[in-house]
C-alpha cells in the first residue's frame, strides 16, 4: 500500500505556496525568521492556508463564484498563457506549432508585451527545457518568460503576481504537481519562481484567472499566443517592441465612491434649496 501524498503549505518564508515535497518546502523556510508552514492531507487545504483563510470543508462540492482579478495598486501583473494548434499525438508529433504570449501591466499601465514559439532545440539560445511542443509546455513557456522579464528587464523588487488560466503550468511551477515529462522546463519555472519570490521578499504571487471568460488582458495574452503559434518572436529586452495594446481608463473604488458622495451632497444641496426657496432665486434688479 502507497503512502497518502501530503502537500506542503508555506505561507510565510524565501517564496510561498504549496509544494509536493518536504525538501522543497524546507528550504524555503529553514533559517527564515517568523516562517509560517504546515502539511496538510489535501491541495486545498494548503492552498487555504497560503491564502490565510479557513480551510474549505472536505464535504462540500460547491464552487465560489469566480470574479476578474483586480491587481492590487503598485502590483505587476503579468497575465501568461500558451498553446498549440491542434494539441495531438504531442509524443510522436514533437514539432507541432506551439507558442506562448504574456502581458504585463501596473496601475493601469502597459509595461510589457511578449510572444514566441516553443523552443525544443536544446542548442538554442532561448531554450526553456521542453522536450516537445504542446499546450503544457506553452503554458510552461509563457510562465517562465514571464519569469525571465520580472528578473531581467522590469527588474523591481515590489509586488508582482502571475495571472495563469493553467491551474496544470500554476501547480508544476509552485511545486504542488511533480512533472513527469518536460522536466527540465518544469525545473526552470520552479527554480525563476522560487529566486524570483526570494528576490521579492515573498511579495510573489499566483493568481488564477479563468480563460476566455471574458477577461481583457487574458484574452490579450491569447491572442499574443497565436503569434508565437505562427512562428513569430517578440525578442527580449531592447530588441521587443513597445506595447502595442491599451486598456480602457477606470478608475478605482474609492475614486469612484467620492464622485458618488459629493453627486449625493449636490443633489440634497438643491432640495434643501429648492424647499426654502421655492425654487431658483430671482435675480435682483441692478440699483439705480
Amino acid at each position: 500500500m502507497s503512502a497518502q501524498r501530503m502537500f506542503y503549505a508555506v505561507a510565510r518564508g524565501r517564496a510561498t505556496g504549496v509544494f509536493g515535497s518536504w525538501p522543497e518546502a524546507e528550504r524555503l523556510v529553514s533559517g527564515f525568521a517568523g516562517a509560517r508552514f504546515k502539511k496538510f492531507k489535501s491541495q486545498s487545504e494548503a492552498a487555504a492556508f497560503v491564502r490565510g483563510s479557513p480551510a474549505p470543508a472536505r464535504s462540500s462540492t460547491t464552487k465560489p463564484k469566480r470574479t476578474t482579478y483586480k491587481p492590487p495598486k503598485g502590483t505587476v501583473a503579468v497575465y501568461t498563457d500558451g498553446g498549440c494548434r491542434g494539441n495531438q499525438n504531442v509524443d510522436a508529433k514533437r514539432d507541432q506549432p506551439a507558442g506562448w504570449g504574456f502581458i504585463a501591466v501596473r496601475d493601469g499601465k502597459v509595461l510589457a508585451e511578449r510572444w514566441g514559439p516553443v523552443v525544443i532545440d536544446a542548442t538554442a539560445p532561448h531554450y526553456l527545457g521542453a522536450e516537445k511542443k504542446s499546450n503544457n509546455t506553452g503554458e510552461l513557456s509563457g510562465v517562465a518568460e514571464a519569469l525571465l522579464w520580472l528578473r531581467d528587464e522590469e527588474g523591481g523588487d515590489g509586488p508582482a503576481a502571475l495571472c495563469y488560466d493553467s491551474t496544470y503550468a500554476a501547480n508544476i511551477t509552485s511545486g504542488a504537481f511533480r512533472a513527469h515529462k518536460n522536466v527540465d522546463l518544469a525545473k526552470t519555472c520552479r527554480d525563476l519562481y522560487c529566486s524570483e519570490g526570494t528576490r521579492r521578499k515573498r511579495k510573489l504571487a499566483l493568481e488564477h484567472v479563468k480563460g476566455h471568460s471574458g477577461d481583457p488582458l487574458n484574452e490579450r495574452a491569447d491572442a499574443l499566443v497565436q503569434r508565437g503559434v505562427a512562428g513569430e518572436s517578440s525578442g527580449r529586452g531592447s530588441a521587443a517592441p513597445a506595447p502595442e495594446f491599451e486598456l480602457e481608463p477606470s478608475i478605482d473604488a474609492a475614486t469612484a465612491a467620492a464622485i458618488e458622495e459629493r453627486r449625493l451632497a449636490a443633489l440634497a444641496k438643491r432640495k434643501r434649496a429648492a424647499a426654502s426657496g421655492g425654487g431658483a432665486p430671482s435675480k435682483k434688479k441692478a440699483a439705480a
